[in-house]
């Protein structure tokens, strides 16, 4: 049978596909396009003919019988022209959607959302409860799917949640306002409901009659300054002149809060000899201090000009308006119950301007930033030439203008690496200034450095920048007339191990090209021993000083060992050295020569063992009331502690003293364990990268004040001091 074109009018009558034989059924499965004219022979069946008269079925062996209306429509459906722009359209579709803006692409978000929440769901069916991401895009919109997901719990916390950066904001209606978060009512009374708590928390009370030595180093607040001053204002003075005395640098915080409550109890003596004291007390310290007094004030300017931007007409940005918030938050917390700064306070700040040097001046107005004097000019409302006589100009330079020709500020403004050596021969300019030039010094600009600097403990300290034969005879020479060192002994110890690796021939641990002989070693050693017999320092005898030579300490082997010397020295204590196991010094050093040797022999190896020096004392019973470990407290071979608890227990309650070398933010590995079982020692934290030997009149004095006589030298010095006070003054 034979199949050709026929009309629309008798394409009616086809033949069923039951009808069909098998031979055109093959046909008609093939995946051939229906738009091909495929038409050899009159005996084959085109697959356009096929596709007029049969529709598409999912099934490739059977076709269904189809009207002439169906086949009219799909044929429009299928015309060449009509597929085209339904192509165009899926194209445009596909462009819109990336071109699309956020809330078409949340479609698209949700449906990833689903597909990979199911898949972890499948994961964790055996799991009871389903899958938090599972939960929140079961709709297609996730925000409205996360909120019926979280339970009223859940979003009570995600309220109180603060998120820190860019994150998503919540998107609202143009026409309604936001409410700030700060002003919000859950807001409000929760900070009220923990402030208390907090300051329960933080509040650590010391009795100054009890715990004098505590109440200095414990973060005691302004109203408790005020409150031992009024206590007992002999016994408190006494303290903070013994500590000073006894080499204890007190923290800046505490300096500035002593300061602030002698002002703000009218105690205009006390407050003087603290603003005197230039060593403790600089423009800093004194700016900080009025600045607490001042609070009250300040509070209420910030209060008025958050109110004036928050009734503003126009746009003001969040960031100023919570920056200006933090900021009076921050001076409530510095607020005292009780002082303002009054004119007597300005006029007592003034007094003290008044008695600021010429070269002091200069100073500020090299390397000190202006802004600070501005903050004080505007308390205290200076005099430009009768607050500041020594140098008329000082008030005026730091308010902009520019320093008078001649002068030494004036020099240095223009101050590079060509013009150095120059302005040098000109200009005696301080060393602490053109340090930063110290490559493209001459020798002709050393010797005058060496020869203008006023005090010798800055050509000391600056030695290795300065270096030359000449600049040696300089040293030597003023060291013979009569100029000595004011350095205190830990500054020493730390130029004496300087000046002996340049004289072996390291510089900065390299190799230097020959050794020589430093002219002025031998006086500056007899000037450290005579400060270190001036250092005094009881502590409960006998005392053990066990020091770590192992390999964790390479850098700071040298220090540690210079300061194990100087404790061996001072306390007249045994010495243990330790690694892997422990090993006694054929001579335990007595003075500042023999604690250097002793520095420079000593190399660092092995492991870490303390409990290696322990064990001799605890096997033989001995009796040892203070022990004293340099260490850097990286334990990795036996237990320190467990071994200490026996000594303790049965031999003596000994006291411990930790010299550690750590990193910052480390707590020590040892003191963390023997704090576990109960035991308080006493640390005090070198720093492990860059040990630092300034600070060892810090250590003696901590140690002073732990001692028990430190309680009887206090009541001494307050006996002197309640003789000079008179009943008026108290």
């Amino acid at each position: 049978m034979k199949y050709s074109r026929r009309s629309r009018s008798s394409r009616r009558n086809t033949f069923s596909p039951r009808q069909l034989s098998p031979t055109y059924s093959s046909i008609l499965s093939r995946s051939v396009s229906p738009y091909s004219n495929y038409s050899d022979s009159p005996g084959v069946l085109s697959s356009r003919s096929v596709s007029r008269s049969c529709s598409r079925s999912r099934s490739p062996e059977g076709l269904s019988y189809i009207t002439s209306t169906q086949r009219k429509n799909r044929s429009r459906s299928r015309s060449p022209r009509w597929s085209r722009s339904r192509s165009r359209s899926r194209r445009r579709r596909r462009r819109s959607r990336s071109i699309s803006p956020r809330w078409r692409r949340s479609r698209s978000r949700s449906r990833r959302r689903r597909r990979r929440s199911r898949s972890i769901s499948r994961r964790w069916s055996h799991r009871k409860s389903r899958s938090p991401r599972f939960s929140r895009s079961r709709s297609r919109s996730p925000r409205f799917s996360r909120s019926r997901s979280r339970s009223p719990r859940r979003r009570s916390k995600i309220k109180r949640r603060r998120f820190r950066g860019r994150g998503r904001t919540r998107r609202r209606r143009p026409g309604k306002r936001s409410r700030s978060r700060s002003v919000t009512p859950h807001r409000r009374s929760h900070s009220k409901s923990r402030s208390p708590h907090r300051s329960k928390m933080n509040a650590t009370v010391v009795d100054i009659d009890q715990n004098v030595s505590e109440f200095f180093f414990a973060n005691a607040s302004t109203d408790e300054h005020i409150q031992a001053q009024n206590q007992n204002r002999s016994r408190y003075i006494a303290c903070m002149s013994l500590l000073h005395l006894k080499g204890v640098e007190l923290r800046q915080q505490v300096r500035v809060r002593a300061l602030a409550a002698s002002w703000a109890r009218n105690d205009f003596k006390m407050s003087t000899e603290f603003i005197c004291d230039r060593d403790r007390y600089g423009m800093v310290e004194i700016l900080k201090a009025l600045q607490i007094v001042d609070s009250g004030r300040l509070i209420r300017q910030g209060e008025k000009t958050l109110k004036r931007l928050q009734t503003a007409r126009g746009k003001v940005s969040r960031h100023k308006i919570d920056k200006l918030k933090c900021k009076i938050n921050s001076m409530r917390k510095l607020q005292p119950k009780k002082g303002s700064a009054s004119g007597s306070i300005c006029k007592n700040v003034r007094k003290w301007t008044k008695t600021l040097s010429k070269e002091e001046l200069e100073r500020y107005a090299l390397h000190l930033p202006k802004k600070p004097w501005k903050k004080l000019a505007d308390i205290c409302h200076f005099n430009p030439v009768e607050d500041f006589p020594n140098l008329p100009w000082f008030l005026s330079y730091c308010f902009g203008q520019s320093a008078p020709c001649g002068t030494v500020v004036h020099t240095c403004e223009d101050l590079n690496e060509k013009n150095i050596n120059d302005k040098l021969k000109t200009c005696d300019i301080p060393y602490a200034h053109s340090r930063k030039f110290k490559k493209y010094l001459n020798v002709e600009s050393k010797i005058k450095i060496a020869t203008s600097e006023p005090r010798l403990d800055t050509v000391l300290w600056y030695y290795e920048d300065i270096e030359c034969r000449q600049v040696d005879e300089i040293i030597m020479q003023r060291l013979d007339t009569g100029d000595t060192s004011d350095l205190p002994i830990g500054k020493m110890m730390d130029r004496l191990i300087t000046l002996k690796e340049l004289a072996r021939g390291f510089r900065c641990g390299r190799r230097a090209t020959g050794k020589y002989k430093i002219p002025f070693m031998k006086t500056l050693l007899s000037l450290a021993e005579s400060k270190l017999q001036n250092v005094k320092l009881k502590l409960d005898s006998p005392v053990v000083v066990l020091g770590d030579r192992s390999g964790s300490m390479d850098i700071a082997v040298r220090t540690s060992s210079v300061i194990t010397g100087i404790l061996c020295s001072i306390c007249s204590a045994d010495l243990v050295v330790f690694n892997h196991n422990c090993k006694r010094p054929k001579k335990v050093p007595e003075n500042v020569d023999e604690a250097l040797k002793l520095a420079m022999k000593t190399e660092a190896s092995g492991s870490t063992n303390p409990s290696s020096a322990l064990m001799p004392f605890y096997k033989q019973k001995r009796v040892v009331k203070t022990f004293i470990i340099v260490t850097d407290e990286g334990e990795n071979v036996g237990n320190f502690a467990d071994l200490f608890e026996k000594y303790h227990n049965e031999v003596f309650p000994a006291r411990l003293v930790f010299v550690s070398f750590l990193d910052q933010h480390e707590k020590g590995y040892m003191c963390t364990q023997l704090k576990k079982k109960g035991f308080n020692p006493l640390q005090f934290v070198l720093d492990a990268r860059r040990p630092d030997l300034t600070k060892l009149e810090k250590l003696f004095g901590i140690l002073a004040s732990e001692s028990k006589s430190f309680t009887e030298e206090l009541s001494i010095l307050q006996s002197k001091i309640t003789g000079h006070i008179h009943d008026g003054d108290l």
